[in-house]
């Protein structure tokens, strides 16, 4: 067997790129190496295409005076800068605590008391415990 990787088309003559256990099922469909490489054809062939790539149809068509088809839209790159941090006040502070703890791994890491954590003053959470000394 003689496997380079790519296999060419009789019709268009533009080389495939094809794994190696595509190529032994083609070989056992056609009965042979030698005889696929005498009648392979690729799918834009198969499918009764002229099997010529992109570059080459353009070119047919501007010898024959058939318009190209219109160019892709250009969009905008978006540039993504994000907003300059600033720091919660505490009555903002107070109302998101309302919800849930703002830090629960001190919480849990604490044997669930929130003296460890610096928003116990301000913390307004349902879970939240002092541990008493």
């Amino acid at each position: 067997m003689n496997f380079t990787g790519k296999i060419k088309c009789v019709k268009c003559q533009q080389e495939f790129g094809v794994r190696l256990d595509i190529y032994e099922k083609r070989i056992e469909a056609a009965g042979g190496e030698q005889k696929l490489l005498e009648t392979y054809q690729c799918r834009a062939c198969r499918n009764g295409g002229d099997g010529a790539d992109t570059k080459a149809k353009l070119q047919h068509a501007k010898e024959t005076g058939i318009k190209e088809p219109p160019p892709k839209k250009e969009y905008p790159t978006i540039i993504y800068t994000p907003h300059e941090r600033r720091h919660l006040s505490p009555v903002e502070l107070a109302k998101t605590t309302k919800e849930a703890c703002l830090y629960p791994n001190r919480y849990l890491d604490n044997d669930r008391y929130c003296n460890s954590c610096g928003l116990v003053e301000i913390c307004e959470c349902s879970i939240k415990r002092l541990r008493k000394k």
